[in-house]
């Protein structure tokens, strides 16, 4: 089986994750994330937009987990790899900077959440239909 192929098998297996993830199956979730984010780094350039993905995820998992430091570590992962290999207003940049004011302000740092959501925001303005909920 070539490279590609098995590329889309392991973002197969994230996508299976979020299965997972959406019924509460976290400790699964984690274990196919980290597998697919384990095969990616070897297989893929480090600022790769899939890199990015798989990061969001483990982070989004360990948010619903009750934890705030590794969650955080893994979307500021994934917003750097995603502010090098994507375009500025890309949505899936503001998602990862919405999801990093999600943490900010369950740690009770308002500000620092506000700063996020602005970003967030602005991107969502910029790049999403008025209607899309995101922007509402």
């Amino acid at each position: 089986m070539g490279t590609r192929e098995t590329l889309t098998q392991q973002m197969c297996m994230n996508s299976v994750g979020n299965s997972y993830r959406r019924k509460h199956g976290y400790s699964k979730a984690l274990e196919l994330y980290q597998q697919t984010l384990s095969f990616l780094e070897n297989h893929l350039p480090i600022d790769h937009p899939d890199l990015g993905i798989v990061h969001n995820n483990i982070g989004n998992t360990h948010v619903y987990l009750g934890h705030h430091d590794l969650p955080l570590e893994h979307h500021n992962l994934g917003l750097q790899i995603n502010e090098k290999s994507l375009p500025s207003q890309y949505p899936l940049i503001a998602s990862t900077l919405k999801n990093i004011g999600v943490i900010y302000e369950e740690k009770d740092d308002f500000q620092q959440a506000l700063s996020y959501y602005k970003k967030a925001a602005t991107i969502y303005r910029h790049s999403l239909p008025l209607t899309h909920p995101d922007v509402i």
